[in-house]
């Protein structure tokens, strides 16, 4: 009981994955000593995908130099001796640190650092030798890009050990790694600088890139791999190198006493008849490669076992000599998907194979896939339908939300409220299709391709047309329907709490914000603005910072926000900026507004940073959707106004965002209290970050800045020509200091121009740039510089607590509701066409209903007289009669109606055919059913009246 104890002591010392996504300055290491400052340095150039390093930033450009030899060469064998010989001063060991950074964290951390490495396709150590744990378990929690198989798990990849029987100081076997299956080994960075790990056993796995030449008859091809890497005392891993590995590459020692044929004791039966691989014990591998290094011409022997072979090699590691080991790799790869053979026993998952058992060795401790169990797993066959036919508060609660929408756009009575609310209560909710994300996503392509054909091709059947519309439109709402994320939990989890009654809350319910606090500890995101309503929950969000503020201490933030249109690169930019893993897959991408919460450390200006994660505007998905362009401006408005400072990402020179959403966004700011407590600035300072810009081109990246002033100059002046100067807007920039121009550097411009995240986007090469993280490094830091340090505009910055951004929320809420009208809009533009187009067309109404009072004049004259003679003739006729005035017969009437409308109906025609001409003009044609059906309804009440 008590080493039981001891061991839950131990684990609960180790730090989470939260910690390890804490923000620090770049120059964080330097404030430290030892040990912990090579450790941050080494987690920062994880999380900021930068070039691996224990050391300065000076040491790193140097190791990049001096790692840049990949053709294995004696010259960078002999590198390798004088770096380990004249070392004048001591350096830290990248593995060590890596080991020692691993240690520091439980599960959760140490499966983003693996994450983290085999992103950039780097190996992952198989154990740390301080704490004796192992990480076999933990890998089948680990996904590995690309084959999108967990690692712990994966029976389909084929499987290489690459070993060396050599002095880790003398060893090539990195080189083998790099240039044979383009995996990088951390111990390949310390032999490039001499500061080797002092591990007696380096073993590590990785998943590799094959890269299988094209021939003749075959187009190239790439091939994943996963290569264990050993090199030491590889005898204790060797019963697990025998379950686990199809092909094994040794590099022997030239030393005859660390040979390879003498780490074995050899058997009795062993006679020089025996066969090469039995002699050596290498028959429990179905193909194995013995390389001995020499400074002779390369040869090789090449022996066929009973199911693969054995091969000696002798030479230099040069060209020819990695480009054999490459062939046989690939032979061995080919001669096992045609023969189905893998090797002699059946092929386990790397989590079943027993390791480092005599040395004492246990895994780290994490919970496993297959203890987790959920009460009705078995009977959820599709998560799409939980979220259609399960999760009724969130259906319930989008009825709700149009509710709200009603009242502001359409001013509805309470009684209408109630009556619509019995409606929802009483109608059973509706089913929708069965249909899963994969299978949506194939139908939506396929009807947008049908449906531009048909415009493309001028086909003139408009009921054809219009039923692909409308097929489309119908497959994009069941694909948003059939999205489920971790959001939608939280969603049910809200609104279980919020609309039950706080005395019937049970003692688990109770507890929900506090776990949704904790949620936002923990380093996950949560749900600020429902991606699917478009609505805040303001209670549910007010009781979870309230319960945040009551698990945390200091509460001063930083809030920052990010925008741009889909696929911009919102999220990966985040995720490369701050070490987070915010979620940027297709048709995964980031719903609604998220928060997520990071802790700072060494910014004595606040305690924590929190990042405002918007949905990417102008989403395909909802293309052609009532609402969407609603939808768009509330959410970027929504995440402009609530932070401190916003990215805006233009992807491509694509400055949509800018031309059309922001202009959208100082509309509905304008006139409200928040500008003029601001004195009509916005509250956040404006970023802009271009990406994917070739940025060897130097023509293009000088017109970059010039375009983005100009667009942004457009968009005030259209603002201020749509207010007409009357409210807060006048001459001055909403934009406060924005620097868009810079006489010393470009790096003070609140500008920056980027390439891709990746270099290459095919493999081997689809691992991150270290560029780009560099680049971001610096823009943070300009960031937190120009917003929160610098006084240029004359006020100093305050962070925000939790309690006053609550407040604020609800503040920033209102005036977007107060500017609701302005959302219906995608441009400035537009609503400039509207009104221009609702003036014209008031016009029209004005000219009916004077038409009408005109003709209806004339004509109750004409029956005045009428009247007023047949009276004076039934007076001659027959002087004591009296006329009574209500006789008079409604044929009369009818005759002066039809009349009535016979003289008008030629200005009708006139005005029918003006209306249509003003309705049908250029970018109005949105609104034309709309005002045609308000002319047929005015020319109604006209004749009615």
């Amino acid at each position: 009981m008590a080493s039981r104890d001891n061991k839950m002591s131990e684990q609960r010392k180790k730090k989470s994955y939260a910690a390890f996504l804490i923000d620090r300055p770049s120059n964080a290491s330097q404030l430290h000593q030892g040990n912990q400052g090579a450790i941050i340095t080494l987690m920062n150039c994880l999380r900021q995908r930068l070039v691996l390093t224990a050391g300065s930033k000076k040491s790193e450009h140097q190791n990049i130099a001096s790692g840049a030899d990949g053709g294995g060469s004696m010259g960078f064998l002999l590198a390798k001796y004088q770096n380990s010989s004249s070392a004048a001063a001591k350096k830290t060991s990248v593995y060590d640190t890596l080991l020692q950074l691993i240690d520091e964290f439980d599960a959760t951390g140490a499966a983003e650092i693996f994450r983290l490495l085999l992103e950039r396709r780097t190996a992952i150590p198989l154990f740390v030798p301080d704490s004796r744990k192992h990480h076999l378990n933990l890998f089948r929690h680990i996904t590995i890009p690309g084959v999108n198989t967990r690692l712990g798990e994966d029976q389909s990849l084929f499987r290489v050990a690459v070993i060396s029987c050599c002095q880790r100081n003398v060893s090539q076997t990195t080189e083998i790694m790099k240039s044979v299956f383009n995996v990088q080994s951390v111990h390949r960075q310390d032999l490039s600088t001499g500061s080797l790990s002092s591990n007696p056993l380096i073993a590590e796995i990785g998943v590799g890139c094959l890269v299988i030449e094209a021939t003749s008859k075959t187009a190239q091809k790439v091939q994943h791999v996963l290569v264990i890497h050993v090199i030491g005392e590889f005898r204790h891993l060797w019963k697990c190198l025998q379950h686990f590995v199809s092909y094994l590459l040794v590099e022997d020692s030239t030393i005859e006493e660390e040979r390879f044929c003498h780490m074995f004791p050899k058997d009795e039966e062993t006679t020089s008849t025996t066969h090469p691989a039995t002699a050596l014990g290498l028959d429990a591998f179905n193909f194995s490669c013995v390389w001995t290094p020499s400074m002779g011409e390369m040869s090789h022997e090449f022996v066929v076992t009973g199911n693969g072979f054995c091969l000696r090699v002798e030479g230099q590691l040069r060209g020819e000599t990695l480009s054999l080991f490459k062939d046989t790799v690939s032979a061995a790869l080919e001669m096992v998907i045609q023969s189905n053979c893998t090797t002699s026993q059946e092929q386990k998952m790397l989590h079943e194979i027993p390791v480092l058992i005599e040395e004492a060795y246990s895994p780290l401790e994490c919970v496993s896939p297959s203890a987790v169990h959920w009460s009705d797993c078995h009977s959820v066959q599709r998560l799409g339908d939980v979220k259609k036919f399960e999760f009724l508060l969130q259906k319930y609660y989008l009825k709700r939300a149009k509710i709200e929408e009603a009242k502001v756009e359409h001013c509805l009575n309470n009684e209408m409220v109630a009556q619509f609310e019995d409606e929802i209560r009483k109608n059973e909710l509706a089913k929708r299709g069965e249909q899963e994300l994969g299978p949506l996503l194939k139908k939506i392509q396929e009807l947008s391709t049908l449906y531009a054909e048909s415009l493309s091709n001028a086909v003139r059947e408009t009921g054809l047309v219009s039923k692909l519309k409308k097929d489309l439109n119908s497959g994009k709402t069941e694909l948003i329907d059939s999205a489920l994320n971790v959001e939608h939990l939280w969603r049910e989890l809200s609104h279980l709490y919020t609309d039950m009654e706080p005395e019937k809350r049970s003692s688990s319910i109770q507890k929900i914000p506090r776990l949704a606090a904790q949620h936002l500890l923990d380093g996950f995101p949560l749900e600020l603005l429902d991606g699917d309503s478009n609505m805040i929950r303001q209670d549910w969000i007010k009781v979870v910072l309230y319960e945040l503020g009551k698990l945390v201490e200091r509460k001063r933030m930083f809030v920052l926000s990010v925008m741009g249109v889909q696929s911009s690169g919102k999220s990966t930019m985040l995720n490369t900026m701050f070490g987070i893993k915010m979620r940027t897959s297709v048709g995964q991408c980031t719903r609604g507004v998220n928060m997520q919460l990071l802790a700072v450390e060494g910014r004595p200006e606040y305690d924590y940073i929190l990042l405002l994660d918007t949905e990417g505007t102008r989403a395909p998905e909802y293309h052609g959707l009532p609402g969407s362009e609603k939808r768009d401006n509330q959410m970027a408005t929504l995440s402009i106004l609530l932070s401190d400072a916003t990215i805006i990402i233009i992807p491509c020179e694509n400055d949509a965002a800018v031309k059309e959403i922001l202009p959208i966004v100082l509309m509905a700011y304008d006139g409200t209290k928040l500008a003029e407590r601001n004195g009509s600035r916005l509250s956040s300072r404006m970023f802009f970050l271009y990406n994917r810009i070739d940025t060897s081109q130097a023509s293009k990246l000088d017109n970059i800045i010039p375009t983005l002033g100009t667009s942004l100059h457009t968009a005030f002046n259209q603002v201020q020509k749509l207010t007409g100067n009357l409210t807060n807007l006048k001459s001055e920039s909403p934009f406060g200091s924005f620097n868009l121009h810079s006489s010393s550097s470009t790096s003070d411009r609140d500008v920056i121009i980027l390439g891709n995240v990746k270099s290459n986007y095919e493999p081997p090469g689809d691992v991150p740039d270290e560029a780009y993280g560099e680049a971001l490094i610096k823009f943070r830091e300009h960031i937190h510089q120009q917003r929160v340090v610098s006084n240029v505009e004359g006020e100093a910055w305050e962070s925000r607590t939790l309690e006053g951004f609550s407040s604020y929320i609800k503040e920033v809420w209102y005036c977007i509701c107060s500017a609701d009208f302005n959302f219906n809009f995608a441009t400035v533009i537009e609503r400039m066409t509207f009104d221009q187009l609702d003036i014209e067309y008031k016009l029209k109404e004005q000219e009916l209903s004077e038409a009408y009072m005109k003709f209806f004049t004339n004509i109750k004259k004409k029956m005045r007289k009428m009247n007023e003679r047949k009276t004076n003739v039934a007076s001659a006729a027959c002087p004591m009669t009296i006329v009574d005035p209500s006789n008079n017969n409604n044929e009369d009437y009818s005759s002066f109606i039809t009349q009535l409308n016979y003289i008008i109906s030629p200005t009708l025609k006139k005005l029918d055919d003006e209306v249509k001409v003003i309705v049908g003009g250029n970018g109005r044609e949105k609104w034309g059913a709309q005002f045609l059906q308000m002319w047929k309804l005015n020319k109604k009440e006209q004749q009615e009246i």
